[in-house]
């Protein structure tokens, strides 16, 4: 089976095309009226017993190249057969810029694949927060995403330094929170 790695396309249109040559020498058999067989004899010719274990062989082989198959499909990650455990731990944390708006940088955080970084507004704030993925943006009102108190918002990426963030009010901040598969 080593040899016909990637070949089971192969495998499984010749095994249907001999058994449609097995039905057809089946059927020219029962056309030609020969007498049957004694009991306890095999009443198949040669041909037909090659192709039946031809058969058989091709089986074995889808067989192997499914089992192949499903083995490989394992090692998919996302939505694959086999469902990932979701992350024993998270990390939250706050944002505090010290200027009025001055954006600052979110610290380094990985954030596990199909997870998302939730960033939400203290709700203690009186100004708008405004968040972006670069200082620039994040200090421009009209190309940032504004954040009332208490309002929050995910971002799936894939890290939280991407992440921008401004204050139009002294002592307003952010709370962050993400999943983490490893601290």
């Amino acid at each position: 089976m080593s040899e016909n790695k990637g070949h089971s396309g192969i495998a499984l249109i010749s095994t249907s095309a001999l058994i449609a040559s097995a039905f057809a020498l089946i059927k020219a058999r029962q056309a030609s009226a020969q007498p049957l067989p004694l009991a306890g004899e095999l009443g198949l010719d040669e041909a037909t017993m090659n192709l039946l274990l031809a058969i058989a062989q091709a089986s074995i082989s889808i067989e192997e190249s499914t089992a192949l198959i499903l083995k490989g499909l394992k090692n998919i990650p996302g939505d694959g057969i086999i469902a990932k455990e979701n992350p024993e731990n998270f990390a939250a944390f706050v944002v505090l810029p010290t200027i009025v708006n001055r954006a600052i940088g979110l610290p380094q955080r990985h954030i596990p694949w199909d997870h998302a970084l939730v960033i939400k507004a203290y709700h203690t704030n009186a100004g708008t927060m405004f968040i972006a993925q670069n200082a620039a943006d994040a200090q421009n009102v009209n190309s940032s995403y504004p954040l009332i108190a208490n309002e929050a918002v995910e971002l799936k990426i894939r890290n939280a330094d991407k992440v921008w963030v401004t204050a139009n009010t002294l002592g307003d901040s952010v709370v962050c929170i993400v999943e983490q598969e490893r601290f």
